[in-house]
C-alpha cells in the first residue's frame, strides 16, 4: 500500500476535479432545462393570457392568474382581480351552491367538473355562466383552473327555440280546436234563433235561458278568436293608428275591467302615465289595445293588494317604446322564462293563462316585440316595441341623446329600475358602472373619473340628503341627477331632480344637457 502523502493528495485533487466537472456539466444541463421550462412557462402563460375562453387560476380561494377574456367578461382590471377572493365574483343567487361544491372538492369528494353559476360583474349585473373546473397543483398546493362559458346567449337561443317548438304545437292544437269550436258555435246560434222564435209562448224562464246562452256563445267566440291569434290564422285590415290614443284607450278599458272584476274589494292601485309620443303605427286598433291591456292587467294583478304602475311611451331608433312598470312582488327566474307560454299561469281558478301569450302573438304579428325584466320583491318592467310607420310625425328632442364618450355612475337600490336605467344608458353608448351602496359608490369615485352620477334612492328625505351630501363633499363639482323622486317639496341637495313618473326621453335629454353644460366630449354615433 502506497502511503506517499503527495500521491494521496494528487489522487484526491484529481477526484475532486472530476466531481467538479461532473457537477458543472449537470449544472449546465439544469440551466438549459430551466431555460427551456421558463420559455415553455412563458409560452403557456401567453397562451393562457390570449385564450379566447375566459379562465381563472384559483388557489386557497384566491385568484392567482386570470386571462384577458375573463377581464373583459367581468369588467375588472387585472390588478382588481389578482389576489381577489373568488367568492367575491359569485353572485348571491349562486354563492351557497358554489361554496358547498368547493368544500366537497377540497375535501377530496367526487364532484362534477361542470357547474352553472351566476357571476357578478363589476357593474353589479349578474351573468349566467358555465364553469369548467380542473384540479392541479400550484406551488405545491391544490389549485383549480376555472374556464368560463357565457350561457346567457345560448340559454336565450335555447329558450327561443323551445318557445318556437312549443308555439308550433300550440298552433296546430289551436287550429284544430278552432275548427271544432266554430262548428259548435254555428250550431248553438241556430238553436238560439229557434228559441227566439218560440219566445211567443211567453215562458218566463225562456228569456233568461236565451240571454245565458248568448253570453256563453260570446265568451266562446272570444276564446276562438284568441286561438286564431295564437295560430296566426287571423288576418284583418290594418290602419294607421295614433299610438297615444291606442295606449289611452287600452288604459281606460283595462281600468274598467279591473274595477268590474274587483267590485267587492278596496282598490289601492295608482296608475301614473306619461304619454307624449304621437307617432303612428300600422295595425289593428282592437288587437293592439287587447295586447297592451293584457300587460296592464297583469301588472294590476301583481299589485292587487296595493301599489303603483307607471306607463311611459317614447320614440327612438324607428320604434315606439311602451314601458309598463309595477312595484309588485316580481317573478322568479322560472316564471319569467315561461311568462309568454300559452296556458301558463301562476293564478288558480278563473284564468286561462292566455293573456301574455296573446299579447306576444299580437305584437309579433305587428312586427313588434315584448320583453320583461323582473326580480322577486322588486316588481316587473315590460317593454313593448312597435315599428313606426314611415312618414308619421316623430318627436324631435331639443338635445342630443347619444351619450357616446360619457362616463356615468349609476347608484340605485331599486333592482328593476336600476336594470332599466343601466340598459337605456348602455343603449345610448355611455360607459356605465352601477352600484347599490354608498361604500362602493365612494370607492369608484375615488378610483375613476366620472362625468355624472345618476341616483335613484329609496330612503327617507334625510338619508337621501345625507348620501348626496357625502358625494358632494368628496367631489363638489360632480353633477348629481336624482331620478324617480316622489316628494316635490324638497331638493335633496341634487343638481337636477326628475320626479315621477320617469319618462325616458326627458331623462336622456336632461343628462345630455348636463354633459353639454360641463363640456363633456360626447362622441357622435
Amino acid at each position: 500500500m502506497n502511503n506517499d502523502p503527495q500521491l494521496i493528495w494528487r489522487n484526491w485533487l484529481l477526484k475532486l476535479k472530476n466531481e467538479n466537472r461532473d457537477l458543472k456539466n449537470k449544472l449546465d444541463v439544469l440551466r438549459d432545462e430551466t431555460a427551456l421550462l421558463n420559455r415553455d412557462l412563458k409560452r403557456q402563460r401567453k397562451i393562457f393570457w390570449h385564450n379566447p375562453l375566459p379562465a381563472i387560476l384559483v388557489s386557497q380561494e384566491n385568484i392567482k392568474f386570470v386571462n384577458q377574456a375573463a377581464i373583459k367578461l367581468l369588467g375588472y382590471s387585472l390588478d382588481d382581480l389578482l389576489g381577489k377572493n373568488i367568492f367575491n365574483l359569485i353572485h348571491q343567487d349562486s354563492i351557497d351552491h358554489i361554496r358547498r361544491i368547493y368544500q366537497k372538492r377540497i375535501s377530496g369528494k367526487l364532484v362534477s367538473f361542470k357547474h352553472e353559476v351566476y357571476l357578478k360583474k363589476k357593474s353589479g349585473n349578474k351573468c349566467l355562466c358555465e364553469m369548467l373546473v380542473k384540479d392541479l397543483r400550484y406551488q405545491g398546493r391544490l389549485a383549480f383552473l376555472v374556464n368560463i362559458i357565457l350561457l346567457e346567449e345560448r340559454k336565450l337561443k335555447e329558450r327561443r327555440y323551445a318557445h318556437a317548438v312549443k308555439m308550433e304545437s300550440v298552433n296546430k292544437m289551436a287550429s284544430c280546436i278552432r275548427n271544432q269550436e266554430n262548428y259548435l258555435l254555428k250550431s248553438l246560434r241556430l238553436h238560439i234563433n229557434t228559441l227566439k222564435g218560440l219566445e211567443q209562448y211567453r215562458n218566463p224562464d225562456l228569456g233568461r235561458v236565451i240571454m245565458a246562452l248568448e253570453d256563453d256563445v260570446n265568451k266562446a267566440s272570444r276564446f276562438v278568436k284568441h286561438l286564431a291569434v295564437l295560430s296566426g290564422s287571423i288576418n284583418g285590415s290594418n290602419s294607421l293608428l295614433d299610438i297615444s290614443k291606442v295606449v289611452q284607450e287600452a288604459l281606460l278599458i283595462t281600468k274598467t275591467k279591473w274595477t268590474r272584476e274587483q267590485s267587492n274589494q278596496e282598490l289601492n292601485i295608482r296608475i301614473n302615465t306619461f304619454i307624449r309620443s304621437n307617432a303612428k303605427v300600422k295595425g289593428q286598433a282592437g288587437d293592439l289595445m287587447e295586447a297592451i291591456g293584457h300587460v296592464l292587467f297583469n301588472a294590476m294583478e301583481a299589485i292587487a293588494e296595493g301599489g303603483e304602475i307607471y306607463v311611459t311611451t317614447e320614440t327612438h331608433a324607428g320604434f315606439v317604446h311602451i314601458y309598463i312598470q309595477d312595484n309588485g312582488s316580481g317573478m322568479d327566474n322560472e316564471t319569467r322564462d315561461r311568462i309568454f307560454d300559452p296556458f301558463f299561469t301562476t293564478k288558480s281558478g278563473k284564468l286561462d293563462g292566455l293573456g301574455l301569450s296573446l299579447a306576444h302573438s299580437i305584437l309579433k304579428s305587428h312586427g313588434g316585440s315584448i320583453e320583461v325584466l323582473s326580480q322577486e320583491g322588486q316588481g316587473s318592467a315590460f317593454t313593448i316595441k312597435l315599428p313606426i310607420e314611415d312618414g308619421s310625425p316623430k318627436r324631435v328632442n331639443p338635445t342630443k341623446t347619444s351619450l357616446k364618450g360619457s362616463h356615468i355612475l349609476l347608484f340605485s337600490q331599486d333592482g328593476i329600475l336600476k336594470d332599466l336605467l343601466f340598459q337605456v344608458l348602455l343603449n345610448k353608448n355611455a360607459y356605465v358602472l352601477a352600484v347599490d351602496n354608498i361604500r362602493d359608490c365612494m370607492k369608484l369615485l375615488n378610483k375613476k373619473d366620472f362625468d355624472l352620477v345618476v341616483a335613484k334612492l329609496s330612503q327617507s328625505y334625510k338619508k337621501t340628503f345625507n348620501i348626496i351630501g357625502k358625494i358632494k363633499s368628496f367631489k363638489e363639482s360632480m353633477p348629481i341627477v336624482l331620478v324617480d323622486a316622489q316628494d316635490q317639496n324638497n331638493d335633496f341637495g341634487a343638481d337636477i331632480i326628475i320626479y315621477r313618473p320617469l319618462e325616458m326621453n326627458n331623462f336622456l335629454g336632461t343628462i345630455s344637457q348636463i354633459l353639454a353644460k360641463n363640456r363633456v366630449n360626447v362622441l357622435p354615433d
